[in-house]
């Protein structure tokens, strides 16, 4: 009797369970929440704060690992508003990525507007979600004649002279092409934000540095159209130093790696063993800066210790953060 060669053999059944994708799967909440925890990196975090970002309810993940959750997850716009509802600043970064714009309403604009926290967020809404939403239009004008001090503000930069262009989500005015200012607005106030604050003479002390971090940008901040009509010769006058920095050509000195901060558990380490010592000055200053932002992101000396003794072996082979 022959036997059958086995490449003639009939191939065996696959379960319908086994060839199911993992595309057509259905998130829930629970699940989303628990990958972002998983995903979760406190040196992310640190760079996000550095950036300007609210992270009171961060988890530290970036961007672009963000859409690639999204991609995995693809669009449902009940899951986007579950994960909103959330709070968790990734949850709604996330959301804005998953969000059918056909399918959301001017009410839910309304309602994820009032929860805007953070410039990067009020980015992923307005790029992602509303620019094609039905109502979009409509809510330009209707939140651009609410919002009297966005006009105001607008009304003052034109005057100026620069250029106007939407950048980021928001008002930019530019010289030449190069930033000087943006118009942009949180739940509490709006702001001017100077992108070399930095270098303006600010000889009445309105001007505010975001984070500790953040070292060109400084903003005004204004509570009410009537704060802006009351700075308004002030503002002008901030607006043209602004254009004269611009013109002049100075750039930001940023800070050099001794004037940040050394946190004291990593410093007891440098001192206890002068290998690290030596290839943590041999990184480069870029480097360098990045692990003692990382370390000193931690509140708790605990988890700065920890920290330290985690990274002690990349510093010794030379490597950053993100090598």
């Amino acid at each position: 009797m022959k036997v059958r060669s086995r490449s003639f053999s009939t191939p065996p059944k696959r379960s319908s369970s086994a060839g199911r994708s993992k595309a057509t799967e259905k998130w829930t909440k629970a699940a989303v929440l628990r990958e972002l925890q998983r995903l979760a990196d406190p040196k992310v975090r640190a760079k996000l704060a550095y950036f300007g970002i609210n992270v009171s309810k961060a988890r530290g993940i970036s961007t672009p690992v963000l859409h690639v959750l999204a991609r995995r997850i693809g669009k449902d716009q009940e899951l986007a508003e579950q994960l909103w509802s959330s709070g968790i600043h990734e949850a709604k970064s996330l959301a804005t990525l998953i969000g059918e714009s056909e399918k959301i309403t001017a009410a839910q604009m309304e309602r994820w507007v009032r929860g805007f926290d953070s410039w990067d967020v009020v980015d992923g809404a307005c790029c992602y979600l509303y620019a094609a939403a039905k109502p979009a239009w409509k809510k330009v004008y209707e939140w651009s004649g609410r919002r009297a001090e966005f006009e105001k503000l607008r009304e003052i930069l034109l005057d100026s002279g620069l250029t106007e262009e939407l950048k980021w989500g928001q008002p930019c005015y530019a010289l030449d092409g190069k930033n000087v200012a943006l118009i942009h607005g949180f739940k509490e106030y709006c702001a001017l934000l100077f992108m070399k604050g930095a270098l303006l003479k600010d000889p009445k002390g309105i001007l505010v540095q975001q984070t500790k971090n953040v070292q060109a940008a400084r903003q005004i901040r204004f509570a009410s159209l009537a704060d802006i009509k009351k700075q308004k010769a002030t503002v002008k006058a901030y607006i043209r130093e602004g254009i004269a920095v611009e013109k002049s050509g100075l750039k930001v000195g940023m800070k050099s790696v001794a004037q940040f901060g050394v946190p004291i558990e990593f410093q007891t380490r440098l001192d206890d063993d002068p290998k690290l010592t030596e290839a943590f000055k041999a990184l480069t200053p870029g480097r360098q800066k990045g692990y003692l932002l990382h370390f000193a992101g931690a509140k708790q000396s605990a988890t700065r210790t920890a920290r330290v003794e985690k990274q002690a072996p990349r510093i010794l082979k030379g490597l950053g953060l993100d090598d």
